[in-house]
């Protein structure tokens, strides 16, 4: 948080004595996309244990010895610092806490203006979703976005049934007009023991990434924010 808090370009920092809180880099493009990443495992800088690194992974043994597995969603938004597109890192140590509020929530609470301007970008993108290759919608995304970002990046979204509404990660909560997803980032059993990242599997996200958002970005509001459907074709940057 204080690396992007020290950006020349950052605009807003709030932490508290904990360290919970945001920092928020606004993007100098017309077109920037919202980039997303949590630091939401609750962390406890006396209790963390050092990942080992075997077979091309970062391996955890513990419950809560997730730290440097976290940063990693941080360290893809800081390599993309360059890219003209608004980076927001947020740490909410009370993730699991239904009755304490969220970093989102007080934000948009307390800071209206600044939750209103990161829903006029042309979308969001969050990087702590689980597996390879995979993505979380923001539920009622545009079938545009669904076609858009598949089409582009090769991401695909992963059904799970049994994900609880809890779980949901901050674009769910940030996405109140614009379409959001929330792409896998190398992290496998994510919140459970034995959680481990996959290195060439991060890697592949980011230069997929930092390739796709190199690209003009059309704006996605959510379906019910579109008075009627876009049927003009977008563009396909994939094979670009």
């Amino acid at each position: 948080l204080q690396e992007f808090r020290a950006l020349n370009n950052s605009s807003v920092c709030i932490l508290s004595d904990d360290n919970k809180g945001f920092a928020y880099v606004q993007g100098k493009r017309n077109d920037r996309v919202l980039l997303v990443a949590s630091l939401e495992f609750g962390l406890d800088y006396t209790n963390q244990e050092i990942p080992t690194f075997k077979n091309g992974c970062y391996i955890t043994s513990g419950q809560k010895s997730f730290l440097d597995i976290a940063v990693a969603s941080s360290a893809i938004l800081y390599l993309l610092k360059d890219s003209g597109h608004s980076l927001l890192v947020i740490n909410d140590k009370d993730t699991w806490d239904l009755f304490v509020p969220d970093v989102i929530t007080t934000i948009r609470e307390t800071h209206k203006d600044l939750f209103e301007e990161f829903n006029s970008h042309q979308y969001v993108l969050e990087f702590n979703y689980r597996n390879y290759r995979s993505l979380d919608f923001v539920l009622p995304v545009t079938h545009d976005f669904r076609i858009f970002t598949e089409d582009n990046t090769s991401f695909f979204e992963e059904h799970d049934d049994m994900c609880s509404p809890i779980l949901r990660s901050n674009t769910h909560a940030l996405c109140e007009r614009i379409c959001g997803a929330n792409i896998s980032a190398g992290y496998h059993r994510n919140r459970k023991k034995g959680a481990f990242l996959n290195l060439a599997e991060w890697k592949h996200t980011l230069n997929v990434f930092r390739n796709f958002l190199k690209e003009p970005q059309p704006r996605f509001p959510l379906s019910y924010y579109v008075s009627h459907s876009n049927d003009s074709g977008l563009p396909n940057f994939r094979d670009q």
